[in-house]
């Protein structure tokens, strides 16, 4: 359902995915994180679900939304999470095939 736009994380636009497959580069997609809007100061910003955590006899966490600005997820502290090229978890910037030819 989507066609990969590139692996620099700039390039998407509101609506893009960037997906992650922390099987290395060939594994399918894990994690998924949606661009939003981007900041006042024009700085993307990324919305993801962090998934549900914890075990029945431990109690679930449901988890959480989060918003994070592209420039803070370069930095994210587990470099699974941190989109750039050499990074062989992250598997690319994605978009939608119904909004491919969309300007």
């Amino acid at each position: 359902a989507c066609v990969p736009v590139g692996m620099e994380p700039t390039l998407g636009r509101p609506g893009d995915l960037l997906f992650f497959g922390r099987g290395g580069v060939r594994s399918m997609p894990d994690h998924a994180m949606v661009f939003g809007r981007t900041d006042a100061d024009g700085m993307p910003v990324l919305i993801y679900h962090t998934g549900e955590e914890g075990s029945a006899r431990m109690g679930r966490d449901a988890g959480a939304l989060r918003r994070v600005r592209l420039v803070d997820l370069l930095q994210h502290p587990d470099p699974a999470f941190r989109p750039q090229p050499e990074n062989p978890a992250f598997l690319g910037v994605f978009r939608w095939k119904l909004l491919a030819d969309v300007p």
